[in-house]
């Protein structure tokens, strides 16, 4: 299980550069040259939550039968975006361990 909590500023749109988006958005087009902070554009609070389970049919394959969810929620004044994936599988590893020492 893994639960992660963020609050960050996002650019209301794409004539606005708070430094969410260093990759694509240019340096010289920011805010503000002086008293910057973290957090400021529009605060947005993020909620992303995953689990798994596992259950092991044969240990000398390491074959098993997974299943997990991911719950994302991104919430602020002007939007709120939730995802929610569910994954099941069956996985297994062939592995030959040579001890020839």
């Amino acid at each position: 299980m893994q639960l992660t909590y963020a609050n960050y500023g996002l650019d209301q749109d794409d004539a606005t550069n708070w430094g969410k988006d260093i990759i694509f958005k240019d340096y010289t087009t920011r805010q503000r040259e002086y008293g910057n902070k973290i957090g400021q554009g529009l605060k947005t609070d993020l909620v992303y939550a995953t689990g798994s389970l596992a259950y092991v049919f044969n240990p000398k394959y390491n074959l098993r039968l997974e299943a997990s969810i991911t719950h994302r929620q991104e919430k602020n004044s002007a939007f709120t975006n939730k995802e929610t994936i569910f994954q099941f599988g069956l996985r297994t590893s062939f592995r030959q361990f040579y001890y020839d020492f």
